[in-house]
């Protein structure tokens, strides 16, 4: 049983059951990838992020300098994927990253999926 994210103004204007609300506090929503935390993200773990993408090259690594346009250019390029895809596996390695997950921790996606 899946529900949507809900606009915020539903509970609001509309009233929800109490059942809704607890379901709501299990639900864990991915975090959004922004420039800015993508730039944060670069600068302290720019060998994670060579990790996860094996293929970025050290000279690849120098032209994406924390641009993440960029970074999703040289990805999509060099794997075949679609941004939503990258955006997805960056925030999966930024979940392991912030929850303190050491070593070979990148997920090893079909890029085909």
């Amino acid at each position: 049983f899946f529900l949507p994210p809900l606009p915020a103004f539903v509970g609001v204007f509309f009233p929800l059951p109490d059942f809704v609300g607890v379901f709501f506090l299990k639900v864990r929503y991915s975090e959004a990838v922004d420039q800015d935390s993508f730039k944060k993200l670069f600068d302290s773990h720019k060998e994670k992020i060579s990790e996860a993408w094996i293929k970025l090259s050290d000279e690849d690594l120098k032209e994406i300098h924390g641009d993440l346009g960029v970074f999703l250019k040289k990805i999509s390029v060099l794997y075949k994927i679609p941004d939503k895809t990258i955006l997805k596996e960056l925030d999966a390695v930024q979940k392991n990253i912030k929850e303190g997950i050491r070593g070979d921790f990148a997920l090893k996606l079909d890029p085909r999926e």
